[in-house]
């Protein structure tokens, strides 16, 4: 698939995948219509028909495939970009380093079809108000299903447009902010918005109170932290609220040497956007490649990317203090490590090598060590297990009555898993509202 050379790359903002021309488009699914799709068609969370809209690519009929995959995906642009594959396998897509296959298809269909030729029609109204807390992917499938239902919905979101996580931790390079805006519109849906709103346990017990349902939908956006000194100087920032700040237009401050600690995608688009702004920028990681915390088959591929694009791993190295003067940080020490006993999650600890402490010089550093589910505004009587919210997933309930919950802080993960449960919790809900089927 046609993309930006890395020297393109790193002096813009532009998506680095261009995705297929027409004439590219229909010469791989006259390809792919060789294959057995009925599997791939099978492993697709949404069910999209891959073998009629692959056909209708291959014909040149873009728009045709287009209502194909938007009949039951209303996100082909999103989910070309970013679905985790499971039609292939599992492989990954929207990184830019590797040619995509169906998800490159899926793409094409939403960059050269007539999206004008499927508007958006909501219900007949219901009578049912629903509040829906949340507006990423999960929160976003729920509102566009349950306006499609005829249900009210009002969405109520901490930050001041919706996206969720799309938004803030999905630098342009990755996910256009017009591709997004186009995508995700909760208003032109007819939601009613409340954004800028923090969710507290008593707004959570008002809105419970004041609406019919009720849908959680939180993800994950609670950063964790390193737990070392020297977290609170000047210059240092968690990733998700630096990609946030810098997408919001806020121009966080940042200076010219930068350090990121950690190896998942947040810790690469830190890297990568600090890259663009012309800083100089090393990724620590505590293990070795191998145990990157993504797909063994892409390991490779990033660590070449991010040594091409100027921001190279470091392995093997943790932090274990941010060194400041006069309130700034100014450099980080570091000690090597070696493979301890298996974690919980079958990878070797990361046992520090003594005596080999080194400093780093920097002046900025960004820690993208993860980020889990903030459930601090859960009444008690919210059943929660393993951090995430417990919900019968034949009914998307919590085990408060009327308080329905669904994506990652269901345990969930991935942007696809997210928005495919977000349509199956709208479909619960709705037949909360309607038990006797009206």
């Amino acid at each position: 698939m046609p993309q930006l050379s890395t020297e393109q790359a790193v002096r813009t903002f532009d998506e680095v995948l261009l995705g297929y021309t027409r004439e590219q488009a229909i010469e791989e699914a006259r390809r792919v219509q060789g294959l057995d799709l009925r599997s791939a068609q099978a492993a697709c969370p949404f069910g999209i028909d891959i073998p009629g809209f692959v056909s209708g690519i291959a014909a040149g009929d873009f728009d045709g495939a287009l209502e194909t995959i938007r009949a039951v995906n209303p996100w082909p642009g999103i989910m070309g970009r970013h679905c985790q594959r499971m039609c292939e396998g599992g492989r990954h897509s929207g990184d830019g380093t590797h040619t995509p296959f169906i998800s490159a298809l899926e793409r094409a269909a939403a960059d050269h079809g007539d999206r004008t030729s499927l508007p958006f029609r909501a219900g007949l109204p219901s009578g049912k108000r629903v509040a829906v807390v949340g507006a990423g992917s999960a929160g976003c499938a729920v509102v566009h299903r349950l306006r499609e239902l005829g249900h009210a919905v009002a969405l109520y979101d901490q930050l001041p447009v919706a996206g969720g996580m799309m938004f803030s931790g999905y630098p342009n390079f990755r996910l256009p902010l017009a591709l997004l805006r186009t995508e995700i519109d909760p208003e032109g849906w007819g939601a009613e918005a409340h954004y800028d709103t923090l969710l507290t346990q008593p707004l959570l017990r008002q809105l419970v109170s004041d609406y019919d349902a009720v849908v959680l939908t939180t993800g994950k956006f609670k950063e964790l932290r390193m737990g070392i000194p020297g977290e609170d100087l000047d210059g240092v920032w968690d990733a998700l609220h630096f990609l946030t700040q810098f997408k919001l237009g806020n121009n966080p401050r940042v200076g010219r040497r930068v350090v990121v600690c950690g190896a998942g995608y947040t810790a690469q688009d830190s890297s990568r956007t600090c890259v663009r702004l012309g800083r100089e920028v090393r990724i620590l990681y505590r293990r070795g490649k191998e145990d990157m915390p993504v797909a063994p088959q892409l390991a490779d591929m990033f660590v070449a990317r991010q040594a091409a694009e100027g921001a190279p791993y470091v392995f093997n190295t943790t932090p274990v203090r941010i060194l400041g003067e006069n309130g700034k940080v100014v450099g980080l020490e570091c000690m090597r490590t070696q493979p301890g006993p298996l974690d919980d999650s079958g990878r070797p600890t990361a046992a520090p090598v003594e005596g080999s402490n080194f400093t780093l010089v920097c002046d900025t550093v960004i820690e993208a060590t993860g980020e889990t589910v903030d459930l601090s505004y859960l009444p008690a009587e919210v059943l929660v297990t393993g951090g995430h919210v417990r919900v019968d997933l034949d009914t998307w309930m919590t085990s408060l009555p009327k308080l329905f919950a669904a994506g990652e802080m269901t345990g969930l993960k991935s942007t696809v898993m997210a928005f495919a449960s977000g349509l199956d919790a709208a479909q619960a809900v709705d037949r909360f509202l309607r038990p006797t089927g009206e």
